[in-house]
């Protein structure tokens, strides 16, 4: 029960390994703790499937880390409370086929543009295409989109690669 931690922050990995949050609900909670984020979310209707929790919750996070989630919590002086009433609260969701435009066609999208709108969306992942041009078939073009994809930092992006050189088959 997560009760028993009350007074230690627990790790994404801990509420994981209790079944507390999902691993959708954890790649959310990866993204706070990157931004250091301190927050109370109150009133939603928490919504995860992977571990059957359905119901309205209070969700407290200092420091980027899941401190409690309990059906009421009482906001401490200069957290940022994020009022949830009558919103849904859930995972972040993954998308497994975007078609960003980098590299090669920058004028349509790039790897931030697209990531900033899957963020806005409450995607906290996404796979985009090769076929950009020029296609991404070798490691080093994947390298490249994998770094860029840390640089910018706003959702995790999973490359795919082309099979084929130029995916010609």
């Amino acid at each position: 029960s997560i009760r028993r931690f009350r007074k230690k922050a627990l790790s994404i990995e801990n509420l994981l390994e209790l079944g507390t949050i999902s691993e959708p609900m954890a790649g959310v909670l990866r993204g706070v703790v990157r931004s250091r984020i301190n927050m109370l979310i109150t009133g939603g209707t928490v919504i995860d499937p992977a571990t059957k929790r359905e119901g309205r919750f209070d969700v407290l996070v200092e420091d980027g880390l899941v401190v409690e989630v309990q059906p009421s919590l009482r906001a401490r002086e200069g957290l940022q409370v994020i009022d949830a009433s009558g919103k849904l609260v859930l995972p972040g969701f993954v998308d497994l086929h975007v078609h960003f435009r980098q590299p090669g066609r920058e004028d349509k999208e790039t790897i931030e543009t697209g990531s900033r709108a899957a963020a806005r969306g409450g995607f906290v992942a996404v796979c985009p295409m090769p076929n950009t041009d020029p296609v991404v078939d070798h490691g080093g073009a994947v390298e490249w989109v994998v770094q860029e994809a840390k640089r910018v930092g706003l959702v995790d992006v999973h490359r795919i690669g082309a099979l084929t050189r130029g995916q010609q088959g």
